[in-house]
């Protein structure tokens, strides 16, 4: 199922009505590029809670919501699959410690703060995986917001440091092979990441 910005934001607008307290959201992935108008639609829905208790309290409304929760981070319901993350640890991959700070702001109700992953860090969640919807994601990042190569780089490699993708540095290589196609690579950051991956 296809999920446009209308359906993301009338679920979102349902938590926001029972919710017991103020909380950050931030969307990441397709959810992301939905939200912010980069991208049609996504397939699931994919959130980041800036701790486990914000996550527990909008586990517990999606239950009144009539959603089933599946372990260890999925919600289903309402024709919907919510994937549900806490932390900055998103699928395998431990973000950053300011992520959510330099995440994007999209709306403000009256109990969810609504935000969306910065693009750099959308990015490196997106190398997690490298499967074909990802890399139309990059492709949409890189479009849409370009990509200060040398920031990313350095901003990747002490992400993965605490990560637990198998193919790291291999997936960064590939990354700039995608670059390739519509930016210009930036030498220094490819050579960067080539040392690493030599390591």
């Amino acid at each position: 199922m296809e999920i446009g910005s209308r359906t993301l934001m009338d679920s979102i607008i349902e938590f926001d009505k029972y919710l017991s307290r103020r909380m950050r959201i931030i969307a990441i992935g397709g959810t992301a590029l939905t939200l912010l108008g980069k991208k049609a639609s996504t397939k699931d829905i994919d959130f980041c809670f800036i701790n486990e208790a914000d996550r527990t309290e909008f586990t517990r409304i999606a239950k009144r919501l009539g959603y089933v929760s599946e372990p260890p981070s999925k919600l289903i319901g309402h024709g919907l699959a919510v994937d549900i993350y806490s932390n900055g640890y998103i699928f395998c991959v431990q973000l950053q410690p300011n992520y959510a700070e330099i995440s994007v702001k999209i709306r403000e109700l009256q109990k969810i703060e609504l935000y969306a992953l910065n693009p750099v860090d959308l990015v490196i969640t997106k190398t997690s995986r490298f499967n074909d919807r990802d890399r139309e994601d990059i492709i949409t990042i890189l479009k849409n917001y370009g990509l200060d190569q040398n920031e990313f780089v350095e901003r990747y490699i002490k992400t993965m440091e605490n990560s637990m993708v198998r193919d790291a540095k291999d997936n960064l290589l590939v990354l700039f092979s995608l670059i390739d196609r519509y930016i210009k690579v930036d030498k220094n950051a490819f050579e960067i990441a080539k040392r690493w991956r030599d390591e």
